[in-house]
């Protein structure tokens, strides 16, 4: 079941790329990202009441503004370059780049966590980066209406980077609040702040509410950021974290396929062989240690024998 519960997490995940690309110039970036949040912390905030409820922690003025801040660096920064990658570039490109997210995870953790870097680490990390160039340096445009894809790469790297970072600094809370309570607050928070920015700036915020609009907003909202959220650690209490953030390689393959049916954007050959090595590089140390257990467990079978 938990297997099931995560894979049906990441189906939703993936198409969060295509599903942007189909709202196109009828909503733009900046109010897609907002309404999406705004929609999936309302959603997650039952469930947030009954956790906090659980852990029996108080949410005062200071928690709240607190919770706000990795919000907005999620929602105002990572998820907001993320949909104006789609709205610029290839779906399946920003898929990619944006599940590539982990190699920086493992960077920022060892600079602001102290976590250490076995050699394995680093050396998926430089494995990772490497990939991470070869799909860049070999995007070759398979859609006519993509309007800028070079600035689709350039805020599909910043929305990677952006969240990674967002990660490594939800640790803590997480820890303190809980999975539910932190992003259910941080959603909140961060769609907040966007809209308060976006009238500063002057950012277009505004949504003709057509039949399809709503629905893929309330898609993006329901499914994408709350349901599929909700989803993914009701997997993870069933099995292993390593495994199941494992999952999200299958993201690119895929957004990919969606993309090819839907818009008929293809990958390169140097592309896919560029995935598979993020995948190797993010995976060194699992596969390192899938390798040890298998060597233990020959030579624990072979001394019973003996």
């Amino acid at each position: 079941m938990g297997y099931l519960l995560i894979l049906f997490t990441i189906v939703l995940f993936s198409t969060l790329e295509v599903t942007g690309k189909l709202i196109g110039a009828d909503i733009s970036p900046f109010a897609i990202t907002l309404y999406r949040f705004l929609i999936g912390g309302i959603f997650m905030l039952p469930f947030a009441i009954r956790q906090q409820k659980e852990k029996k922690v108080k949410l005062v003025t200071k928690e709240i503004f607190k919770l706000s801040v990795p919000g907005f660096i999620n929602v105002s920064i990572s998820m907001l370059f993320l949909q104006l990658a789609i709205y610029y570039g290839e779906a399946n490109i920003s898929a990619i780049l944006i599940s590539s997210n982990s190699v920086f995870v493992a960077f920022f953790s060892f600079f602001m966590l102290k976590e250490k870097l076995s050699v394995y680490k680093i050396s998926g990390l430089v494995i990772g980066i490497i990939g991470i160039i070869i799909i860049i340096m070999n995007h070759q445009v398979s859609n006519s209406e993509v309007l800028n894809a070079s600035i689709g790469i350039i805020f599909a790297c910043i929305a990677s980077v952006s969240f990674g970072f967002y990660t490594v600094i939800s640790k803590k809370y997480i820890r303190d609040y809980g999975n539910v309570v932190t992003n259910s607050i941080s959603f909140l928070g961060g769609s907040l702040l966007l809209a308060v920015l976006s009238l500063i700036m002057g950012f277009d915020i505004s949504m003709d509410f057509t039949g399809k609009n709503i629905l893929f907003i309330l898609y993006l909202g329901i499914f994408v950021s709350g349901l599929a959220y909700l989803s993914y650690f009701a997997g993870l209490k069933k099995v292993a974290t390593v495994v199941g953030s494992s999952f999200f390689f299958l993201k690119p393959a895929i957004a990919s396929i969606l993309a090819y049916l839907i818009f008929h954007e293809t990958l390169t050959s140097w592309q896919i062989m560029g995935i598979v090595i993020v995948i190797i590089g993010v995976n060194l140390e699992v596969i390192r240690d899938v390798m040890n257990k298998r060597k233990r467990k020959k030579c624990f079978t072979r001394d019973n024998t003996n």
